[in-house]
């Protein structure tokens, strides 16, 4: 028996419907529950089984709802239908081979007919729409009817009515569904409050309430599309298309369909302009979606339906710009259909393609917008995406495109940006003035890459491009693309394989100035950028992807250059100012590229030609163009006023001088204010003809100097142009000028500096300027030897010294003027003009310390002064020393009492109340007459005043002074000391390579140092006196009684040795022939004119008396001299020969040769007194005269005590008695000490400089070349002639920089100078051996690599190169440039980090006699700030202090009287364990002669002492 089988859910529902006695609304409800419950499956069973059944049930229930028409809107009636629908879909879709049989076909008919009416309800249309489609599906043929169905099933008339919902733009794919229930929602309410209420047909099958809307059709189209692609009918999606094609889209888009004759007429007109936007984006939509599926794509790009789709893109390109959303996917749509590769297009169809499409897109932007900002950036922000898909065509797809897709890209390009800007205003808000950069941006970018663009081509775009130049965009993307050509024109015409300046040039050699880049070199110089790099935009990679070659760049670059025509045509103001400095950026580039050619090599592009004619007629256009005039005329400015390796011609200067003159005359301030910041180096550039401009340039620059807030810069350049011109009127002193003489030139120079100098508006730097103008004027007054000039010359130094007590720098830039003028040579001739003005100079110095000592006691805050006060000693110094090397200065006593009460202003705080009558610092210091009154006047020893006051100086050395200032006291300190041991003391016997000695100490044999593992202390004691020297003495050999005294303080290390010359028993230390001693007496007769010397303080005519002497504190044994002085004139020595050379430029003073006849004379008179006292004494003895207990002379000791000598030379020297017991103080001797000692050895008495000095000959444009020079011209001969003097590196004794003094591999000569403060080597790379192996010259390169000063002299027809030469350590080039005038130009480099310096600044044009001094001293000065800017370097004379001060503190010995005295008479046996070298061989800086002055032995208190000394060369290796 058969098990039965289990009904489903689905049938269990259909118990009802089986009951044919049910009622029928029983059994269609039961039939309704089936249909939703069950699956596809069994419906479809079920409906091919019973469908006879079914459709009587549908019918009867039809009947009844079609008779049912309620007058109100109910619920269940609509259900009713709704369900009566459905179970029809059920039909259409379960049966369609009964359908295709047109089985019940009258009936289904009707009911899909009642349900599409317009009136029922929009629901029940959207269901019977379904049940249309469906049934049309099923037909297939025959069916005219239902298809005029379709084309009616969507009401238009909705599209064509204004509705009261303004229609809302999608923003996005997901928003659509959202928005249109939300449109749905809208609509509803909108109806609710006052739509048309349609009256019910009956007819309906359920009546709609309110007419018809958009979203209704729209809704329609999409179940459309939905249907036609869903998985089970994309196989019949053409003949979907198709049908939607023929009834809708002719509808909407009618005049493409005609033109593609689609239909034969129009006759509906509602959509001739335009598709209704909903449905535009409805299809747009579908269209997007559509893409990524091949199979529909390629139907859909059918030849047949391309076009159509087209007429899409175009009319979405159309849409308001609210739409924006649907515009941007319909252009996505055609681009990814196009380019993508969707579509299989011809070769023929994707070019007509793409040319309708970029056409389609221009139409972007004429839509019309409300003005509103949030509009206008949408709109913009489609513009700029459809700009860059030109942009991406152009560069993608070039290839591929054809000569006329390029041109139609280029004139859509340049028909869009010419009508858009046309006509938009440039100042008004507008998408054109939104869009006016990039459009232009992408024009010119698209016809550059263009290779089809024909000469008529460019002609039609200039004049567009022309007709726009009042578009600030027009011009700015001209200038920019313009500049970007001419990046890649110098990549491909100039030599790109040159040398130029780099920071990452490679490190050469193994020394520290060859171990990187010369960093600081990336950064322009500070004072002149004559040779900075331009500054470059980023590379246009669009632009430089291109293929270029010399031809093509050099043709586009010229075309591009000229599309604006001529640019003086652009009116305005701010346009022709950007066009104008578009051409002052490209001639920059140009001429920083010509600087690099080699110097055979003809520049491929003319500045002259191609852009001089716009640069001078825009110098001439009317005002209210002024910037891009004031550019121009900076730009002319920058093209002529340089350095041209051809000579220009006049005829082209003529043209710049015409301007110039033209500017000068016209008294426009901006104007003239331009001409002087670009033309400051007019007169200095060897410009033809330029000395035609100087009456005018002079008196403008008078003119500016009176007119009050002048811009900084502007006076700055104007005292450059000043500067320039010092040299002239000595120079050319018949030169031919207009409306004004060389005098009246001369006198208007020193006008503008006096005037300027004295400005309350002018700057602390311009200050500076004045000072170092005013101070070359001096010099070249000095050198003219014109008396008429002493007044002139007057008035300078009255304005330097006005200035130095100004401001830091301003007063450091006074001092080195006056320090400046008080070199040797240039002090001689100011004496010469006027003695007073160097009174008046150190009067005014002194004053200024006194009175900026007491500001700085009596100030709190006064940050600046002690670094003026120090900067004013300095200067005192420099001056004092140049008074002691000439012969023919000196300075009156009231001028020494001013310096001697500065100088204790620097060292006590105040003024010293014992002021000598008549100070004087050794011989040369006291007023000094003529020639010849000099020689019949005796040498005035040092007054005991004067002696008082330096011992109370010294003294007060060790309290604080009342300023509290270590740098004051200390400048004060080092003012003192370097007089004392160097005035009239310089240079030595032994030359002005040494000051100072630095032999080691010797253990007996002085011919042998001592190494620091021999050395035992036990011949040497040391002593520290008065907290500032350091004393060791020093027993040479016992068995001839030598002595040698090293002291050392802040200024160096000093040398004597001392022999005893006769012994206690009266006899000589050594035996000696009697016939060795001169003959002639001790003292000789004066000549019998010698008039007796004047009295001093007391009368000394009178007898002295140790009384009298005790109570005026006098020296009796030295009034005892002055009384014999007085009363017997011929025991008077004869008067002394001057042997002083005068200090010429370069040369050292020699050492004056009555030193070594003085000092044989002496040496013979001890001899011959030592024989006759020594006679004397035998007769005594031989005569046995006992009158005296004692005998005369003690005995001596049969053996000599340890140190015995030591002690009776600082008995001589007044050492060790009880008033020097608390300043003459023993060191403790051990290996600490002599470690410090050595430590002190090793530094510098001197300031030492090392200053590269480089020629570089004609050519000569890389460091490889330059560094190869070996010979010299004859200009460049005399200048290093007059820097300093050639030493023998081998043999010199003094600062050698370096050099190799052994093997010779930097050379046998070097140039040197020296003076008693500073110590200059010019590494000279002439005079080193040049290597034919070595390219590089590494030899040469690692001093001249470590120099921070380098002094270029040129030949070079181009400007030299900072970094021609490599290295980080060159801080500061001094450039110097003979000119064809006998003139020499200097051009400076420095570093941002270097302060200012001078003497000379850069532009300053100098003469040949004042040339070579004046490098120096900036050689000298820049070496100074240089140095100053590093925190590692220490001065040498406060090192040298603080040392010796620290000695002190750590390894002096106090001790009481006893103990002192025992120490002194038997010193402490030296401990081996503390045994060590005071200094070796190793150690010692420079071999010296013996030197010595005031400074180095104290006061001698035993007048009995008759030891001589003698100073003995000690020739040592040196540092």
């Amino acid at each position: 028996m058969n098990k039965p089988v289990k009904e489903s859910k689905a049938q269990k529902k259909l118990k009802a419907f089986h009951k044919e006695k049910e009622r029928t609304v029983t059994r269609f409800k039961s039939l309704v529950s089936f249909i939703e419950v069950a699956t596809d499956e069994e419906q479809r069973l079920f409906f091919s089984e019973n469908y006879e059944q079914v459709f009587s049930v549908f019918l009867a229930r039809f009947a009844e709802v079609e008779v049912v028409q309620p007058k109100k809107e109910k619920k269940p009636h609509l259900a009713n239908v709704l369900a009566l629908l459905k179970v029809l879909r059920s039909f259409l879709l379960y049966l369609p081979g009964l359908i295709k049989k047109r089985w019940q076909f009258a009936k289904i008919a009707r009911v899909i007919e009642l349900g599409l009416d317009y009136n029922n309800r929009h629901v029940v249309r959207m269901a019977s729409f379904e049940l249309l489609l469906l049934f049309i599906e099923a037909l297939q043929t025959s069916m005219d009817e239902q298809i005029g169905w379709f084309a009616r099933a969507v009401n238009l008339d909705a599209f064509t009515k204004p509705t009261t919902a303004r229609a809302v733009p999608p923003s996005g794919p997901s928003a659509t569904s959202k928005e249109s229930k939300d449109k749905k929602t809208k609509t509803k309410k909108t109806a609710s409050k006052g739509a048309v209420i349609v009256t019910p047909d009956p007819a309906l099958l359920c009546p709609a309430r309110v007419e018809a809307t958009r979203e209704d059709g729209i809704e329609m189209l999409d179940f459309f599309f939905d249907f036609a692609t869903s998985p089970q009918r994309k196989e019949k999606f053409e003949f979907w298309f198709d049908l939607w094609k023929q009834n809708y889209y002719v509808v909407f888009y009618p005049q493409i369909s005609l033109d593609l004759a689609l239909v034969s007429g129009i006759t509906d007109h509602r959509f001739a302009a335009q598709c209704p936007i909903e449905v535009q984006h409805c299809i747009v939509e579908r269209l997007t979606k559509w893409v990524d599926d091949p199979f529909i794509s390629a139907i859909l790009w059918l030849p047949r339906n391309g076009p159509l789709l087209m007429e899409v893109s175009r009319q979405a390109c159309c849409l308001p710009i609210t739409w924006n959303y649907t515009i941007r996917l319909g252009i996505d749509l055609m681009r990814s259909y196009i380019t993508g590769g969707k579509a299989k297009l011809s070769a023929a169809d994707t070019q007509h393609y793409w040319k309708q499409f970029m056409g389609n897109l221009s139409l972007v932007f004429f839509i019309k917008t409300s003005q509103r900002e949030e509009e206008l950036e949408m709109q913009a922000a489609l513009c700029n995406e459809i700009l860059t898909i030109f942009a991406t065509y152009s560069a993608e797809f070039a290839s591929r495109m054809e000569n006329e897709t390029w041109v139609a890209l280029q004139r859509i390009i340049l028909d869009t940006t010419y009508t858009l800007l046309n006509n938009n205003s440039p100042f008004g808000t507008s998408i054109a003035g939104l869009m006016a950069d990039h459009l232009f941006q992408t024009l010119y970018l698209v016809w550059i890459r263009s290779t089809v663009t024909t000469k008529e081509l460019w002609e039609e775009f200039s004049k567009k491009v022309y007709a726009l130049t009042a578009w600030k965009a027009t011009v700015n993307e001209w200038k920019q693309k313009v500049i970007q050509l001419t990046y890649i024109l110098i990549s491909h015409l100039y030599d790109s394989k040159q040398e130029k300046p780099s920071a990452e040039k490679e490190s050469e050699g193994d020394e520290k100035g060859d171990s990187g880049p010369a960093s600081g070199l990336a950064s322009p110089r500070k004072v002149s950028t004559l040779l900075a790099p331009p500054t470059r935009q980023p590379p246009d990679t669009q632009l430089t992807s291109l293929p270029w070659n010399s031809q093509s760049i050099y043709k586009m670059w010229y075309t591009i250059l000229n599309i604006l025509g001529n640019l003086c045509d652009i009116q305005d103001s701010n346009n022709f100012s950007l066009a104008i400095s578009c051409v002052a950026e490209m001639i920059e580039l140009l001429l920083y590229e010509e600087a690099h050619l080699n110097i055979t090599t003809t520049p491929p592009i003319s500045i002259y030609t191609t852009f001089l004619p716009w640069i001078l007629q825009a110098c001439t256009v009317e005002e209210k163009r002024n910037r891009g005039r004031l550019t121009a005329l900076a730009t002319l400015c920058r093209v002529f006023v340089r350095q041209h390796v051809v000579p220009l011609h006049i005829d082209l200067l003529s043209h710049f001088y015409r301007i110039v003159q033209q500017v000068l005359q016209s008294g426009n301030a901006p104007m003239i204010y331009v001409l002087f910041r670009h033309g400051s180096h007019i007169f200095s550039m060897d410009l033809s003809g330029a000395s035609v401009l100087i009456p005018g340039f002079l008196k403008e620059i008078d003119t500016l100097w009176k007119t009050p807030k002048v811009p900084e810069d502007v006076q700055n350049k104007s005292l450059s142009i000043v500067l320039s011109l010092v040299p002239y009127p000595a120079h050319f002193a018949h030169l031919d000028l207009p409306d004004m003489t060389t005098a009246q030139m001369d006198s208007l120079i020193g006008h503008i500096l006096q005037s300027a100098l004295k400005s309350r508006e002018i700057t602390a730097s311009d200050k500076i300027f004045c000072l170092w103008g005013i101070t070359e004027r001096i010099l070249v007054y000095l050198l003219s030897d014109n008396g008429s000039n002493k007044e002139e010359v007057h008035e300078m130094v009255r304005a330097i010294l006005s200035c130095t007590a100004k401001e830091e720098n301003v007063s450091r830039a006074a001092l080195d003027s006056l320090s400046t003028i008080a070199q040797p040579p240039f002090l001689n001739l100011l004496s010469a003009c006027d003695i007073n003005i160097l009174y008046s100079i150190v009067d005014t110095l002194s004053d200024n310390v006194i009175s900026l000592v007491h500001a700085a006691i009596h100030t709190v805050d006064a940050p600046n002064t002690e670094v003026t006060v120090a900067a004013h000693f300095h200067c005192l110094l420099e001056l004092f020393l140049s008074v002691g090397s000439s012969e023919q200065v000196e300075l009156a006593p009231s001028v020494i009492s001013k310096v001697f009460s500065a100088l204790s202003s620097g060292l006590l705080g105040e003024e010293t109340s014992d002021k000598p009558a008549t100070p004087s610092i050794g011989r040369g210091l006291a007023p000094r007459p003529d020639a010849k009154k000099r020689a019949e006047r005796p040498g005035k020893p040092l007054g005991e005043a004067s002696i008082a006051a330096m011992e109370s100086m010294l003294e007060s050395v060790k309290s604080p002074p009342a300023h509290k200032s270590d740098l004051i006291r200390e400048a004060a300190e080092v003012f003192l000391l370097t007089l004392l041991n160097h005035f009239k003391n310089f240079p030595t016997i032994v030359g002005s390579e040494q000051v100072t000695c630095h032999p080691a100490e010797y253990s007996g044999d002085k011919k042998k140092s001592i190494e620091p593992a021999e050395a035992t202390g036990e011949n040497t004691i040391f002593f520290i006196y008065d907290t500032l020297y350091i004393y060791a003495f020093e027993e040479l050999a016992q068995d001839k009684k030598q002595v040698r005294l090293t002291l050392r303080d802040c200024t160096g290390k000093y040398v004597w040795e001392f022999n005893i010359t006769y012994d206690g028993d009266g006899l000589l230390s050594s035996p000696r022939s009697a016939a060795s001693f001169d003959s002639r007496p001790l003292i000789e007769a004066p000549p019998k004119d010698r008039k007796p010397k004047a009295p001093e303080r007391r009368n000394t005519k009178e007898l002295p008396s140790f009384a009298t002497c005790q109570s005026l504190e006098i020296d009796p044994l030295k009034h005892m001299l002055d009384y014999l002085s007085v009363t017997h004139e011929e025991i008077l020595p004869p008067p002394a020969t001057s042997g002083y050379q005068r200090f010429s430029f370069a040369q050292p003073q020699l050492p004056n040769a009555a030193y070594s006849t003085e000092f044989d004379e002496i040496k013979k008179a001890l001899k011959k007194q030592a024989k006759s006292e020594s006679k004397a004494v035998a007769e005594l003895r031989s005569a046995g005269d006992k009158r005296a207990e004692l005998p005369f002379f003690p005995e001596p000791p049969g053996e000599p005590t340890k140190f015995q000598y030591c002690r009776l030379l600082m008995s001589h020297l007044g050492l060790i008695n009880n008033d020097n017991r608390k300043k003459f103080v023993f060191l403790q001797s051990n290996k600490r000490l002599f470690r410090s000692i050595r430590e002190l050895d090793k530094i510098n008495g001197r300031e030492v400089a090392k200053v590269g000095l480089i020629f570089v000959a004609e050519g000569q444009e890389d460091q490889y070349a330059i560094l190869r020079n070996e010979g010299r011209t004859r200009y460049y001969d005399d200048f290093v002639k007059g820097l300093g003097w050639n030493i023998d590196v081998a043999s010199h004794r003094g600062f050698i920089g370096g050099l190799d003094k052994t093997n010779g591999t930097s050379g046998w000569v070097a140039p040197y100078y020296a003076s008693a403060t500073t110590e200059l080597i010019f590494h000279d790379i002439t005079t080193m051996p040049t290597k034919i192996s070595e390219p590089q010259q590494i030899h040469k390169k690692r001093h001249v690599g470590n120099d921070s000063v380098h002094i270029i002299w040129t030949e070079h027809k181009k400007q030299y190169e900072p970094s021609t030469i490599t290295s980080q350590f060159n801080d500061v080039h001094i450039v110097i440039y003979p000119l064809s005038t006998g003139l020499f130009r200097v051009q400076i480099y420095q570093k941002e980090s270097i302060p200012p310096f001078g003497p000379i600044v850069d532009g300053m044009v100098l003469n040949q006699q004042v040339l070579a001094p004046l490098i120096r001293a900036t050689a000298i000065n820049a070496n100074r700030v240089v140095r100053a800017n590093k925190k590692e370097y220490k001065k040498p004379y406060p090192t040298r202090s603080a040392m010796i001060k620290e000695i002190n503190q750590r390894y002096r010995e106090d001790k009481e009287f006893e103990s002192y005295m025992a120490d002194v008479f038997l010193p402490p046996v030296f401990s081996d364990e503390t045994a060590s070298s005071e200094i070796g061989p190793s150690a010692t800086i420079s071999g010296g002669s013996a030197q010595g002055g005031p400074a180095a032995l104290p006061p001698q208190t035993n007048p009995t002492c008759t030891t001589a000394t003698t100073a003995t060369p000690t020739k040592q290796g040196e540092k």
